[in-house]
């Protein structure tokens, strides 16, 4: 039995020395060997059993960015038309970075007691790079942005008197007058269905929906128009005075600095529409 006991300590002599021994650090890297970042809470390994898509919207997955849009159209016509607030009014996409104007047809300013004050305004720049900004506004005066922007996209107002909204229509213009973005009276942000992809990020698009209030068949379409390309149809749907929904069960891949927009017509005669779409988008 001594023996048998002593056979058995040899044999684990090894085993005690190494569990001494200092274990290396585990490393993560990607397929090109940069390291991946693993969180951890208590000394184990954070992972979530949440939605892919919750988790992004909670900002718990790195490097991916959630995206709202949705715009409405009060007058859809018989030709197609981008569903923002001005209506058949074309949008303009500017082709080079511009300083813009921003102005309210109303008393929308920092001294007004009631009307919006401030306004901030997201796009991006020369280089398809995100940015935004804050500006004051100063009513029917227009205040100049402090950055160029080749695309603007967003405007929110941020803070407003004792009425809690803007009480004027408070236009984003660029420098060749063109009003590219536009916050309707009392609503307190921009009602655009369109977006740009950032430079160096891809988007993937989840869902598009739309509720038509006009009693004929209205067309819905959703166009995409890659970098230097131009715009194609990528999805078509036709509405009758309804709600409409529909997820894509494989997102749609949209590449970077393309153009994404929602458009509409009337088959006869003219309504209300309302429509827009929901994404991520990702660092390349």
């Amino acid at each position: 039995m001594k023996r048998l006991i002593l056979i058995i300590a040899i044999l684990l002599m090894p085993l005690c020395s190494l569990a001494q021994q200092e274990v290396p650090a585990v490393r993560i890297v990607g397929e090109g060997g940069q390291p991946i970042e693993v969180k951890s809470i208590g000394g184990m390994i954070r992972v979530s059993a949440k939605d892919y898509l919750y988790s992004i919207a909670r900002g718990d997955v790195a490097g991916r960015y959630p995206m709202h849009k949705f715009g409405f159209n009060a007058d859809i016509g018989t030709t197609e038309e981008v569903l923002w607030s001005r209506g058949n009014t074309p949008f303009p996409y500017p082709t080079v970075a511009q300083i813009c104007s921003v102005f309210s047809d109303d008393n929308d300013d920092a001294s007004t007691d009631t009307g919006a004050r401030t306004i901030q305004i997201y796009g991006l720049d020369t280089n398809y790079a995100d940015q935004n900004e804050t500006l004051t506004l100063n009513g029917t005066t227009r205040v100049l942005t402090a950055n160029s922007y080749v695309r603007i996209f967003r405007g929110i107002v941020r803070s407003a008197g004792t009425s809690g909204y803007n009480e004027g229509t408070i236009s984003i213009k660029a420098a060749t007058d063109s009003v590219i973005c536009e916050v309707a009276a009392e609503q307190n942000q921009t009602l655009l269905s369109l977006w740009t992809v950032p430079a160096n990020h891809t988007a993937y698009i989840t869902n598009i929906w739309s509720t038509s209030a006009n009693s004929k068949n209205v067309y819905l379409y959703l166009y995409v128009r890659p970098y230097g390309e131009v715009f194609q149809n990528k999805f078509t749907v036709t509405l009758l005075d309804c709600c409409f929904y529909h997820a894509f069960r494989m997102p749609l891949k949209i590449d970077s600095k393309s153009d994404i927009e929602i458009r509409a017509k009337s088959f006869v005669g003219s309504g209300v529409m309302t429509a827009g779409f929901d994404l991520w988008y990702e660092e390349n």
